[in-house]
């Protein structure tokens, strides 16, 4: 009998921990300046792979954490919605 197997992902964002939302408030408002900005965010994304690697996910993701789905009115309205 031939074993079939299939590749995990992800598709889409991982939620976001209330420390990121807040820290995408605080850069929005000139509270937080960039690099410490983007310290969140790495962290965020280190987060996401490690839980990916446990979960045996095969191909790992960012989850959405840089770029415009990681913008303060993207947490915004991911705030709204919970």
């Amino acid at each position: 009998m031939v074993e079939e197997t299939f590749i995990t992902s992800v598709v889409g964002s991982f939620p976001r921990p209330r420390w990121l939302i807040e820290a995408f408030e605080a850069f929005s408002k000139g509270k937080m300046d960039k690099d410490e900005y983007e310290e969140y965010v790495n962290d965020a994304v280190k987060l996401t792979v490690k839980e990916e690697e446990l979960a045996g996910i095969d191909v790992l993701t960012e989850g959405s954490r840089g770029g415009q789905a990681s913008s303060p009115s993207s947490a915004r309205r991911y705030r709204a919605s919970r």
